[in-house]
């Protein structure tokens, strides 16, 4: 019977660990939850995670009617590097396309629908303990060691916070 429960209880510790997705690209690891908001954001060589912890940090947040709507479910389809978040308030979709490369990760959104029911994207915000330089407009921030950015290349997408 022990072996039965210590096998039950690895096996739940198992799938609780597997919840979460992680993309690892140079010397930076992203991490999001199964709602689609980030975990960690750690420089591999020295361990700092750079993800404020306090506050939500949703990967992708969509405007609707003036409304900021947060992601229900985030799956990601290894095969494909295709992540899924969906938004169940007004049953929206949005399929980013993941590219790993040696220095960096991208993130590209390559369906947003149904399109009449979002005014915009954004991405994040995520908030950061990186405080060295920050660059509201082009959703940037670095320091010494590391530099996260947002490239916005679509008029209704934003990186950084929205205002109505």
């Amino acid at each position: 019977m022990k072996k039965v429960s210590l096998f039950l209880i690895s096996l739940l510790l198992l799938f609780s660990i597997s919840a979460q997705t992680t993309f690892t690209a140079g010397g930076l690891k992203v991490s999001f939850d199964k709602q689609a908001h980030f975990t960690e954001i750690i420089h591999v060589n020295s361990g700092v995670n750079y993800l404020y912890k306090d506050t939500l940090a949703p990967f992708i947040t969509l405007i609707h009617n003036q409304k900021k709507l947060l992601p229900q479910s985030f799956k990601c389809d290894i095969a494909r590097n295709i992540i899924t978040l969906t938004y169940a308030e007004i049953k929206a979709k949005v399929e980013v396309k993941v590219i790993t490369r040696a220095t960096h990760i991208t993130f590209e959104v390559i369906k947003a629908e149904p399109a009449a029911k979002i005014d915009g994207l954004i991405w994040g915000p995520v908030p950061t303990t990186i405080s060295k330089v920050i660059g509201e407009i082009i959703g940037v921030v670095r320091n010494d060691d590391v530099g996260l950015g947002i490239q916005v290349l679509n008029p209704k997408t934003l990186g950084g916070e929205y205002n109505a």
